[in-house]
């Protein structure tokens, strides 16, 4: 399961990163933090600062709506604010997997001794989508739901955690010839299914991975025989999100070769 959080292109970097602050903010709130959001002290600007309602603990919380992977240097700045500024702990929320040295900071961290290892936790997007399904902010993914609609579960692929400025969502890539081909949106707060073609346009044209595919494929799926859905003679090429992206590259990435484009 991935997370990500996706806006509209005209969207800015602090536009993206307020969606997840306004989340984090939220799970605090479950966990008997009170919340204040961008809080600029000594000229470094905070993502959140929480106190605890009942023992008063300061925690500073930063939020990071990443896609690329985070380096060591984040961590070591975020451990040094915790010591700066005296905080009791200090959260990193991303929605960006870490890198080869962010693993081996987490991992050495994550070693010391009970007494240190509070003052520093590291949620991954994979321990970030647990504490909101715990929390009850979101819903477990409605595998069963999916599986009900397509009659097969080796049609579905994987599942990512959309927070976009239209709500907060479970999309489902749907297979055909083992490619993802079109998408299956559910509610992350209620778990219904999305059929309202106006709000999956609107998602589609997030800059969310997933964009190029089919999000209206729920329409094919109440319209096709079941046993067409396993073949379909023509599947859109997937363009990667940058030019060091595995996927097949955009036609702006090469230069040149105007023609060809």
């Amino acid at each position: 399961m991935d997370i990500e959080v996706a806006v509209p292109q005209e969207y800015t970097t602090k536009q993206r990163g307020d969606l997840l602050e306004e989340l984090v903010a939220d799970f605090m709130r479950t966990q008997g933090y009170e919340v204040e959001q961008e809080v600029r002290i000594t000229a470094s600007e905070l993502d959140l600062l929480c106190k605890n309602k009942i023992n008063k603990k300061i925690i500073y919380v930063e939020c990071k709506a990443y896609r690329e992977t985070l380096s060591a240097n984040i961590l070591t700045q975020l451990l040094g604010t915790v010591v700066s500024n005296n905080y009791q702990e200090g959260w990193l929320i991303s929605t960006g997997p870490l890198g080869k040295d962010a693993k081996g900071f987490k991992n050495n961290w994550e070693e010391k001794p009970t007494s240190e290892v509070q003052r520093l936790s590291i949620y991954t997007p994979e321990r970030v989508i647990e504490a909101l399904i715990n929390s009850k902010l979101v819903k477990a993914p409605p595998q069963e739901k999916a599986v009900e609609l397509l009659k097969n579960e080796d049609l579905l692929g994987n599942w990512t955690l959309l927070v976009t400025p239209y709500g907060r969502f479970w999309a489902i890539t749907c297979l055909s010839g083992g490619v993802p081909e079109g998408v299956l949106m559910f509610s992350a707060t209620i778990g219904n299914l999305i059929e309202d073609q106006k709000l999956l346009r609107n998602i589609s044209k997030t800059d969310a991975s997933i964009r190029n595919l089919d999000f209206e494929f729920i329409s094919r799926v109440r319209q096709l025989p079941l046993d067409n859905l396993e073949s379909t003679s023509v599947v859109e090429v997937q363009y990667g999100n940058s030019w060091s992206d595995y996927r097949p590259a955009r036609p702006q990435d090469f230069v040149g070769r105007t023609e060809a484009q």
